[in-house]
């Protein structure tokens, strides 16, 4: 997501490791992916670095 096109407004929190930005700038990212919005109160499974 970060290393592609449209990526303006993202950033990451070293903190806490994971994708931070403005409730704007997901708004707009997640109504180009239609699957996106299901997928917001979901947690990932944590993966080694």
């Amino acid at each position: 997501m970060l290393s592609g096109k449209d990526n303006n407004g993202f950033g990451w929190d070293e903190h806490r490791q994971f994708v931070v930005a403005e409730d704007v700038v997901w708004n707009s990212y997640i109504g180009k992916i239609e699957p996106l919005g299901k997928m917001l109160k979901q947690s990932l499974i944590l993966l080694k670095k």
